[in-house]
């Protein structure tokens, strides 16, 4: 049985780099072989995005929401190493559950990416 780390997130973006967020998400797809991973899990887990319809006082906001597959996350967090790399002005964070096990987040800023580890029984 395959263990589920849940993914919980969002970018805050102008609307400037809606089109180039969306390119660098469906241009993951070229490197779906490099996670032995196949063409069906990349649309699934990309089905995860949602953009904000609207700019809101000057912003947009881009939402992640999915189970993913542990062996598939390094999939993920290698888009949002590339989004972060290619778009440094870019803001955000993601929390990441493996059922319990561990928590962790991500918060993306200034084209870097800065982890915090939560110990499961220390979270209420």
């Amino acid at each position: 049985m395959a263990s589920y780390i849940v993914v919980q997130g969002w970018l805050t973006i102008t609307e400037k780099q809606v089109n180039a967020i969306k390119a660098i998400i469906s241009g993951r797809k070229k490197y779906i072989e490099q996670y032995d991973m196949e063409e069906i899990f990349h649309q699934i887990y990309s089905a995860g995005w949602c953009f904000s319809s609207s700019e809101i006082n000057g912003k947009f906001f881009v939402f992640y929401g999915a189970p993913i597959k542990g062996y598939y996350i390094d999939w993920f967090k290698d888009t949002l190493i590339e989004i972060s790399q290619k778009r440094k002005d870019t803001e955000g964070s993601f929390f990441f559950d493996n059922e319990g096990h561990f928590y962790y987040r991500w918060d993306i800023k200034n084209g870097t990416i800065t982890e915090t580890t939560f110990n499961p029984k220390q979270v209420i």
